[in-house]
């Protein structure tokens, strides 16, 4: 509050209700929350694709994080992102997002595919899952002490 509507739980930004942002009460914690949190609403639907324009001009939109996955499912061409269609949705949402001034946040799966994204213009770009992280390193610590 004011911005939308949602529950309230004191947690790690405020130093779970302990944190010196909490001076001023919980209404001036709140106006730093909103200062200080973006809203990246996520582009992996056709209607998001199709209204992304209207999404981007929204006041309040920091920018567009790219599903690339199920946005690829809802393309009909699921995973293939090599395909023309998937490869000129993500530039048209990375284009709009230029227009408008806003962040355009990418997820990929490989620090290579993340290299290619930044050289494309990506403000941000989220490279795999924590759990696949961790797993290629133990991976590769057995590699190195069996091999």
């Amino acid at each position: 509050a004011p911005l939308g509507n949602r529950g309230y739980c004191p947690s790690r930004d405020g130093g779970w209700g302990m944190a010196d942002c909490y001076e001023g009460g919980l209404t001036a914690y709140m106006a730093r929350a909103n200062e200080n949190t973006l809203l990246l609403p996520q582009c992996e639907t056709a209607g998001c694709l199709e209204h992304i324009d209207e999404i981007c001009a929204l006041e309040g939109i920091d920018g567009i994080f790219i599903g690339p996955f199920d946005l690829s499912i809802a393309l009909g061409i699921p995973g293939d992102f090599a395909d023309e269609r998937h490869i000129n949705a993500v530039a048209h949402v990375l284009d709009v997002c230029k227009k408008h001034g806003k962040l355009a946040v990418m997820f990929c799966g490989t620090a290579e595919a993340a290299k290619g994204y930044f050289a494309q213009g990506f403000d941000s770009v989220t490279m795999s899952l924590d759990i696949a992280v961790l797993a290629d390193a133990f991976r590769a610590v057995v590699n190195t002490a069996l091999n």
